[in-house]
């Protein structure tokens, strides 16, 4: 359904207040084992933000790409800049996923790549937004709403 859309660019913004420092020759930040035993809550802050736009392979399962070098690059990087600054509120991450590759990852204040973050707002947020852009462009309608995910996914054997 979403596919059809070709709308597939996956931001997470999560909670961040911190300088930025633009990195692509180190790792995004990892817990170290004693901040895996805090709660998310009680991490500590990091020292600056991570921001890389060629994203490593960790061996995750999650295929990386880079962010080509175009307006849309620097703009992205601007609105990184900005979010590290805290002028959109507060943050914890920027991960944009396009066309099935993860192209551009950002982590600040309590973010961590290898920590799970709860995102029930967010996720609400952009699951409407998405939902709102493909009934702009014709893919569903106000009965689409209604059914159940599994009707859109044809390939699927619900049995």
């Amino acid at each position: 359904m979403i596919n059809k859309t070709g709308l597939f660019l996956i931001a997470f913004l999560l909670l961040a207040k911190i300088g930025i420092a633009r990195q692509t020759d180190q790792k995004a930040p990892e817990a170290s084992d004693e901040e895996k035993q805090l709660s998310f809550g009680k991490l500590p802050n990091l020292k600056a933000a991570f921001i890389d736009t060629a994203p490593a392979d960790r061996n995750d399962g999650i295929t990386v790409g880079n962010l080509s070098a175009s307006a849309d690059q620097e703009m992205i990087l601007e609105l990184a800049k900005e979010i590290a600054d805290n002028q959109h509120g507060i943050y914890d991450g920027l991960l944009i996923l396009h066309r099935n590759k993860l192209v551009f990852e950002s982590y600040y204040n309590r973010g961590r790549v290898d920590l799970p973050h709860f995102q029930a707002s967010a996720t609400k947020a952009y699951t409407s937004l998405v939902l709102g852009r493909a009934m702009q462009l014709g893919y569903l309608t106000m009965d689409d709403l209604n059914k159940p995910v599994v009707s859109f996914l044809k390939e699927l054997d619900p049995s």
